[in-house]
């Protein structure tokens, strides 16, 4: 089990979202690699929720209108792109994003190895935007 997050960070648009705080931590089916991937290590079934709090960067904020814009993140897993894993809000302001979803991590021939490790990360892919809160966390649940 992990839980990482990040606050007060401004994410361009299309790129990835950094996790700054481990809060938790606990065993190494899931671990952190450098501030943008999650690394699971184990074979079976997890669940990753993630919920966060946006709003269009400066850059991208509508300038003097009440034009929205679309804050998005998706979950990338092992560089595809996760389309049941997205959160989209149009908004003026401030957006709450969320979503949980299963990963799963697949057995090679061994019983207890994985055919190989799988990666995840969150991608900002809406306008750039500052996340004032955004927070993920995976549990094994087989």
């Amino acid at each position: 089990m992990i839980e990482i997050y990040s606050k007060n960070i401004t994410v361009g648009e299309n790129e990835l979202i950094p996790f700054n705080i481990v809060s938790l931590k606990k065993g190494a089916t899931v671990t952190n690699s450098g501030s943008y991937e999650l690394v699971f290590n184990q074979c079976g079934i997890y669940q990753l929720t993630l919920s966060a709090v946006a709003e269009p960067a400066a850059a991208a904020a509508p300038a003097e209108t009440s034009t929205a814009s679309t804050i998005s993140v998706n979950l990338i897993k092992d560089g595809v792109v996760i389309p049941q894993a997205q959160s989209e809000e149009t908004s003026t302001g401030a957006a709450a994003l969320s979503f949980s979803t299963l990963v799963q991590v697949n057995r090679n021939n061994n019983p207890c190895v994985c055919s190989t490790p799988v990666i995840c990360s969150i991608r900002n892919t809406g306008v750039a935007a500052t996340f004032s809160n955004i927070d993920v966390v995976v549990t094994k649940i087989v």
